[in-house]
């Protein structure tokens, strides 16, 4: 009798142990980078915008933060940290893993895109990583969003020579008033199950110059850290960028 019991505890706690071992594995948020319908690859002349500008993108980095699962319309998770994203090489994917996420079914990944004050200072990040992103002084401090850059020919006949581009957001001081350009993204999950423990995103990035009402060329968005209303036109377009895989 002492050696069944001795059986049925040791059984217990092994049951247990898997059941919180299930109920404390990782979601995993995998991110493809495209551009339309096609894979991102760095530093080939592979794409043409609405514009008819051929172009290659030469670095993408981003921050996303305080990321959410929504279930009917109502928060069920929230993990307040921040990502960073820096892509190189052949390698353009990126996956997120959130350990603490609950088992069962979800609707909808929430997130920001970019830094709300609380995780926008050079103390939240390693100092290579704000080396990389720090958005100037007197433009209001703190880091860039994201760097989105490559070059391009112009349309319709093309040039010898490409030009560059580089799209930049952030939170811009000017005038004396801070102007917040950080956004939430809201992504539809239509294939989460009660087992779900991995959801395949897409950010499109063609997405911050080519809309249906209307395509920007490259150079409408030169200058664009110092101009409010060019920052305005990423914050959005952005949220379009983002969908379920």
């Amino acid at each position: 009798m002492k050696k069944l019991i001795f059986s049925l505890i040791v059984l217990t706690f092994f049951v247990s142990c898997k059941k919180e071992s299930l109920d404390m594995q990782s979601l995993k948020l995998n991110i493809q980078h495209q551009v339309g319908d096609e894979p991102l690859k760095l530093n080939q002349y592979l794409y043409t915008n609405r514009s008819g500008e051929k172009f290659e993108v030469t670095k993408l980095n981003y921050y996303i933060s305080e990321i959410q699962l929504l279930k009917d319309e109502k928060v069920i998770f929230v993990k307040d940290s921040l990502w960073y994203t820096s892509l190189s090489g052949a390698q353009t994917d990126q996956q997120i893993s959130l350990p603490e996420a609950p088992v069962g079914r979800f609707d909808a990944v929430q997130f920001t895109f970019g830094l709300p004050d609380q995780w926008n200072a050079e103390d939240k990040v390693p100092l290579d990583q704000f080396r990389a992103m720090v958005w100037p002084a007197h433009m209001g401090g703190g880091l860039h969003f994201m760097k989105f850059e490559g070059n391009y020919f112009k349309a319709p006949q093309g040039e010898e020579e490409a030009n560059g581009f580089a799209i930049h957001s952030g939170n811009l001081l000017k005038d004396g008033v801070v102007h917040d350009h950080f956004f939430t993204v809201h992504v539809p999950i239509a294939s989460s199950t009660e087992a779900t423990r991995e959801v395949n995103l897409v950010f499109d990035v063609s997405k911050w110059v080519d809309q249906p009402a209307q395509a920007y060329p490259f150079a409408e968005l030169s200058g664009i850290m110092g101009s409010v209303e060019k920052q305005a036109i990423l914050v959005k377009h952005g949220p379009t960028a983002w969908r379920e895989k």
